[in-house]
């Protein structure tokens, strides 16, 4: 065989090779060019669907909201509610038939407490006003109306008379020993206090009490 022939053999080899190789090149760069495409397609669902998921998770979360809300709601009743509140120092008083009574007795439910005396002109005034609130009410707001019973300027005698003549129909009870100006710091009466049901002073009014901003008060301590 000639060398010339040889020589030819090999560029047509060599051509054919470099032919193939670009074919073989063009095939598996169009192979890989759809999957690219196609991952990224796949990419954007998944992104699309993974929006929708957080889409739908917020809604969940915006459900639990509602239900943190009702939790928010029982909150109401949590101790932290009462933050910044201060406790209601526990008294003792007497009902008219002489039987010991406690403030903390009524904690679990609101309570009006309400020191007064029947020699006290502005008492005298609000009487009215919460005999016919305590009513309005029906028990479920404790109205407790202790009576300054010193001994001096207000006896047992002359409170129960009192409340002989006007027949109010609220709870009256009678502080013989002070507890109430001693641990209240109360120096003029009348003087209201609003308790929640956990037993924490919401508001308090050193005066006599209309109807109306005794209802205003209650609506602190009390939601029907």
């Amino acid at each position: 065989m000639s060398n010339k022939f040889v020589i030819i053999v090999l560029v047509v080899v060599l051509l054919f090779s470099v032919a193939f190789s670009g074919i073989l090149v063009a095939s598996l760069l169009d192979d890989s060019q759809p999957d690219i495409d196609e991952n990224d397609g796949n990419n954007n669902v998944n992104n699309d669907g993974i929006n929708d998921n957080q889409g739908g998770e917020v809604g969940d979360d915006s459900g639990d909201g509602e239900n943190t809300g009702d939790n928010g709601g029982d909150t109401t009743d949590n101790p932290n509610k009462n933050e910044g509140l201060t406790k209601a120092p526990d008294i003792t008083f007497y009902d008219l038939a002489g039987n010991a009574v406690k403030l903390s007795d009524y904690f679990g439910k609101p309570i009006v407490l309400n020191f007064w005396a029947s020699w006290c002109g502005p008492c005298k005034e609000e009487m009215p006003a919460f005999d016919e609130v305590y009513r309005q009410y029906n028990g479920e707001v404790v109205f407790l109306m202790v009576n300054r019973t010193d001994g001096s300027s207000e006896t047992v005698r002359s409170a129960t008379n009192y409340l002989l003549a006007n027949k109010y129909s609220f709870p009256v009870f009678l502080d013989t020993e002070g507890e109430g100006p001693r641990k209240y710091g109360i120096a003029a009466i009348p003087y209201s206090f609003f308790i929640n049901e956990d037993g924490y002073i919401v508001s308090k009014v050193n005066a006599g009490i209309s109807k109306q901003r005794l209802v205003n008060e209650i609506a602190g301590i009390y939601t029907p």
